[in-house]
């Protein structure tokens, strides 16, 4: 008897009647038009309509197949936020959700709706996982309690923080067990693709608020986290790519239009600056060791400063340009005064990322059409990657954008990179 029903609900599974959603997390799909209950329950779009094919298609995966694939398919795909995250928004209170379905080799569901997996990794999450994303007492309270908090009312942020930590353990795991760290992985993944659908699927019904600033912040936040755990991207650095737009610059402008939109609702409180931050900022103490660096980093910008002024097709652009380097040589001064107070170096990455973040539009053109004296600029920059290579989601960055830039560069030019690549291969810095 209890074999007959097994039987009977895998071909109601094989059915292709049923949303995407379903098919993909491997649950029975109510077929309910226009949304199914699944779908509905979860917060997120329901393709049900889309999933109607004509006749099959043969890219449609079944229901039934092993979970066994490829680590090659596991990668972010720019369609599924590229447009979106520019304009995003969330409601002061989603539907809660509970269960995302990724439950690997256990299908044992808890009675609130999340499964053993997702426990697991919510548990990694509170325990470990949030004192990698914050310097000191206080952000490890907002990571700690206040964050894991909002995702019991925002799904976007759960899910989000569930990938975040998934990737995480799989960093964690040994070369040796790689199919141990695929499944974290396609976790991960999978995680990752509800938790943007989620956000996504409400961007056009509800407004930026005062009240729900501070989780749609954390929540872009982390989509940014997850996108540097998973690893450098081929043909993607960051701020611009092979071809066409760079996938991060898009998670980067949705980052911009939040704190624009509602820069005060969101730095206050839980999340606002700690005095002794900004106490520290203004001293401007550099330590013996690393002024001498820095002196050597000041004078190296400064020939970098002559260079894009001389060679710059017109004023105007050179003036872009020369304006960036003063900037640039601000940033790598305030990473050394932080350094020098001994803080955790994921703190620097409100300096470091910070600096990208505010790149005018004109020169994040001008990158995208692979400017030698752009280029060169950015070169510079990827320096103080290598100040974070101890925060595990960054590792691998700092080649990875220096090598994207000496791609392009023309044979005149690529010596201007070679000396920020001879900096990051430097074994002599400070502890």
């Amino acid at each position: 008897m209890e074999h007959n029903t097994v039987r009977s609900r895998r071909t109601h599974q094989k059915s292709r009647l049923g949303c995407r959603n379903c098919k993909k997390r491997r649950i029975k799909c109510d077929e309910k038009k226009p949304a199914c209950s699944n779908c509905q329950h979860h917060g997120i779009s329901c393709d049900f309509t889309a999933s109607l094919p004509a006749s099959p298609s043969p890219a449609t995966s079944d229901p039934d197949e092993p979970q066994r694939r490829p680590a090659s398919k596991y990668r972010f795909r720019a369609s599924r936020y590229q447009s979106q995250l520019g304009r995003i928004s969330m409601p002061v209170s989603e539907t809660p959700t509970a269960s995302t379905g990724v439950q690997c080799d256990d299908p044992s569901i808890r009675p609130d709706g999340l499964s053993l997996p997702d426990l697991q990794l919510f548990h990694h999450f509170v325990i470990s996982t949030y004192r990698t994303v914050a310097e000191d007492a206080h952000g490890w309270e907002l990571w700690q309690v206040h964050v894991p908090q909002w995702s019991m009312t925002f799904s976007s942020i759960l899910h989000l923080l569930l990938a975040f930590s998934a990737l995480h353990r799989g960093h964690q795991q040994p070369a040796s067990a790689p199919e141990l760290r695929n499944r974290y992985i396609a976790q991960a993944d999978q995680h990752f693709t509800f938790g943007v659908s989620t956000v996504t699927s409400i961007l056009s019904q509800f407004e930026l608020t005062q009240e729900n600033a501070q989780p749609i912040y954390i929540a872009a936040i982390l989509i940014c986290f997850v996108y540097f755990a998973r690893g450098p991207p081929p043909g993607e650095y960051l701020v611009f790519s092979d071809t066409g737009q760079a996938e991060w610059l898009v998670l980067l402008r949705g980052v911009r239009f939040i704190v624009s939109t509602r820069h005060q609702n969101i730095f206050k409180g839980v999340m606002a600056p700690p005095d002794a931050d900004q106490e520290m900022m203004k001293q401007r103490y550099i330590s013996p060791e690393w002024l001498e660096i820095w002196r050597g980093d000041q004078r190296q910008l400064l020939e970098v400063r002559q260079l894009v002024r001389q060679r710059s097709a017109d004023f105007v652009q050179g003036d872009v340009y020369v304006s960036l380097v003063d900037s640039l040589m601000q940033t790598f001064e305030d990473a050394y005064v932080k350094i020098s107070a001994h803080r955790e170096r994921v703190g620097l990455m409100q300096i470091i990322v910070g600096w990208l973040y505010r790149l005018p539009e004109a020169y994040i053109s001008l990158l995208q059409e692979k400017q030698p004296p752009a280029l060169v600029i950015l070169a510079h920059w990827s320096i103080l990657l290598q100040y974070m290579r101890s925060v595990w989601y960054m590792r691998g960055w700092d080649y990875h954008v220096i090598d994207g830039v000496q791609r392009f560069l023309p044979w005149d030019w690529k010596e201007w990179a070679s000396w920020p690549l001879r900096r990051m291969q430097s074994i002599e810095l400070p502890g």
